[in-house]
């Protein structure tokens, strides 16, 4: 799998579904070896990550409608090749143009 400069997003209403669609992309990358291994590196919230020092991005859940300063910067990181994968819920049709979108049948 190639990465593309975009926020790499895993849409599913269910939270652990999105674990496990990050896990699983996590694997697919190279960032883990195991979807166990990959799940103790996935923050619960792009909130929880010290986004100025990561070199990658990965949170179970995330609202882009929340903070417009962390989407701003979720995407610069993004842009630049550094790996950001979130989970939604939602995806706001404003930020698709970003975004690579994932649901549980591209991932399975």
């Amino acid at each position: 799998m190639k990465k593309s400069n975009k926020i790499i997003v895993c849409l599913s209403p269910n939270e652990s579904e999105r674990s496990t669609m990050i896990a699983k992309l996590l694997v697919r990358l190279g960032f883990a070896r195991t979807a166990g291994d990959a799940k103790k590196i996935i923050a619960f919230s792009a909130f929880d990550v010290d986004l100025p020092a990561a070199y990658f991005v990965a949170a179970q859940s995330f609202n882009f409608r929340s903070s417009a300063h962390i989407t701003q910067r979720l995407y610069e990181m993004a842009v630049r090749g550094n790996l950001v994968i979130v989970g939604v819920k939602k995806m706001p049709p404003e930020m698709e143009f970003m975004c690579e979108i994932f649901t549980v049948t591209d991932i399975i």
